[in-house]
């Protein structure tokens, strides 16, 4: 929960209540500012939470409040930075809509009644340093490197522009409804590129198939079908994993499998699950890959090699 700070000191200045025991006023003896909270600025709900490496966003449901991420001390909120962001209040804010990078903080409102968005790029201070308004709604938006990546409500097509919200590419596209993940490093040089070399890639989920959006030169790099969007995912910077199928030979059912795709589309292992385990969540943790299966883990090694088993 998010409130305006309260510096707990009384009124007096050794720091005692007007009691001469000490109690406040309250029958129960709890001083106000207990629950750091104060009594005219009640607490709200934090839907979500976005961080770079200067700034934290916490996403309410009709706010976002930046902090710096060293101190946390509050910066700026985005309903009082921009007071007439479309229809007059960040009603339409919500996580898929913010993204932090660096010093910098992305968001995207609906355009009043025209069915549009506006798109801005704030400061650490709050002051706006570039905006743009888009004919269409925004379902999602993310930066990668140098550019944003927004995706068209509905899903029918996906636009890059630069930091100042130049226009880079224009894609027709199948876009997922939420926030995709973003695989492949940073190297050294400034260059992005992933273990094989591939660039830095968005990974469009939807339906059967998934495809790799290399944001550097704003096209689709691959598709790849046999991963249901129904079913979790997880991202690193060698590729993308998801529950498939593995063939079982001629006569024998085919049976789940966790499936890893390489950043350059290649396929590189499938690994068939125990029996009865259901994948209800999948992370790529350190060159691992986790299962999550109702109060249970599983472990595979996300390189390359045949996997008989699940790690102990």
């Amino acid at each position: 929960a998010i409130a305006e700070s309260a510096d707990g000191g009384t009124g007096d200045d050794d720091g005692a209540t007007d009691d001469d025991d000490g109690a406040t006023d309250d029958d129960d003896g709890a001083t106000d500012d207990d629950d750091g909270a104060t009594g005219d600025a009640p607490a709200v709900t934090v839907d979500a939470v976005r961080a770079g490496g200067r700034l934290a966003v916490a996403v309410t449901r009709d706010d976002a409040v930046v902090l710096d991420a060293g101190s946390g001390d509050r910066a700026f909120a985005v309903a009082e930075a921009w007071p007439d962001a479309g229809d007059g209040s960040p009603r339409s804010l919500s996580p898929d809509r913010v993204a932090v990078d660096g010093d910098a903080v992305w968001v995207a409102l609906d355009e009043g009644d025209s069915g549009g968005a506006r798109i801005a790029r704030f400061d650490a201070a709050g002051e706006r340093s570039a905006t743009r308004s888009l004919e269409a709604g925004v379902d999602w938006l993310t930066v990668v490197d140098d550019a944003v990546v927004v995706a068209a409500d509905g899903g029918p097509s996906v636009r890059g522009f630069d930091r100042d919200l130049g226009p880079r590419f224009a894609l027709d596209v199948p876009a997922p409804n939420e926030r995709p993940p973003v695989g492949g490093a940073s190297g050294d040089d400034g260059e992005t590129s992933g273990d094989d070399g591939a660039g830095r890639r968005v990974y469009l989920h939807r339906g059967e198939v998934v495809r790799a959006l290399d944001v550097a030169a704003g096209e689709v790099a691959w598709e790849h079908a046999g991963l249901p969007a129904s079913r979790p995912t997880a991202v690193d910077d060698r590729g993308i994993y998801g529950v498939g199928e593995e063939s079982g030979g001629d006569g024998v059912e085919s049976r789940p499998a966790i499936v890893a795709v390489g950043a350059d589309g290649d396929g590189r292992w499938s690994a068939p699950l125990p029996e009865g385990v259901r994948v209800e969540e999948l992370f790529a943790v350190g060159g691992r890959l986790i299962v999550v299966d109702d109060a249970d883990l599983y472990g595979f090694r996300a390189a390359p090699g045949e996997r008989w088993s699940l790690l102990g």
